[in-house]
């Protein structure tokens, strides 16, 4: 991106490629300060490959995707100023506890198809040929709202390959304990299904690069435990 006195011309849509070894998880939590409902995944330590400081790597990542002709001047007001994603396109992604969920998901096993996860991809967008950019719009409203984004939303254990490409990697300014789910663009995980017994849960995410790399990261926390059936 190149600024000036009235904006900056953007030959790239991505601003940045985030990348690092060990993923972080944060707790995102709206309702109860005490009892876990969601959290986000993003790197321990992130570095991000951008065309000043590392041309080579960036251009590679843009290639990749397409990402070579945006090619527009953007007002200095448009938020977010800068587009971010995740380096690494994914294989595959899997959760467990290192305590008993219920009874079909002992300590130890994937709760893969217990856990929702929220993704948004700019990967369409970008394919499209910047497509819906050009539609009648102002570019602040497109890019603060995120318009180019796509949102998939399923069980992790209905995750492909294709819904983890060109992930956005989110910045969210604010303090996750305050934060709606909705205005966070990090990837997500909801819990869909309480555990059955009131104890704090390690819950590690493994997150496997096309390259096979394995990314770890855990969380200690204790949800909402189930309530316990009515007596009849």
């Amino acid at each position: 991106m190149r600024a000036g006195r009235k904006g900056s011309f953007w030959k790239n849509f991505i601003g940045g490629y985030y990348h690092g070894d060990a993923l972080f998880l944060e707790r995102i939590n709206y309702e109860m300060a005490d009892e876990a409902t969601c959290f986000r995944i993003q790197f321990v330590e992130a570095d991000a490959y951008n065309r000043r400081d590392n041309p080579k790597e960036y251009t590679a990542l843009a290639e990749r995707i397409g990402d070579t002709d945006f090619n527009q001047m953007m007002p200095t007001n448009a938020c977010p100023m800068s587009t971010d994603a995740f380096a690494d396109y994914f294989s595959a992604l899997h959760v467990t506890s290192d305590a008993v969920w219920d009874e079909a998901h002992p300590a130890g096993t994937p709760l893969d198809d217990i856990l929702r996860i929220r993704l948004y991809s700019s990967a369409e967008f970008i394919r499209s040929g910047y497509a819906s950019f050009f539609e009648p719009q102002d570019n602040c409203t497109f890019l603060g709202q995120r318009l180019y984004l796509m949102r998939c939303e399923k069980l992790v254990s209905e995750l492909v390959p294709e819904d983890m490409e060109m992930i956005e990697y989110g910045n969210e300014w604010r303090n996750p304990i305050y934060m709606y789910p909705d205005e966070v663009f990090s990837p997500m995980i909801f819990f869909e299904a309480e555990p059955t017994h009131a104890q704090t849960h390690t819950l590690t995410v493994e997150w496997t690069t096309t390259e096979g790399v394995v990314k770890r990261g855990s969380i200690t926390c204790n949800p909402k435990v189930a309530a316990e059936p009515e007596q009849q």
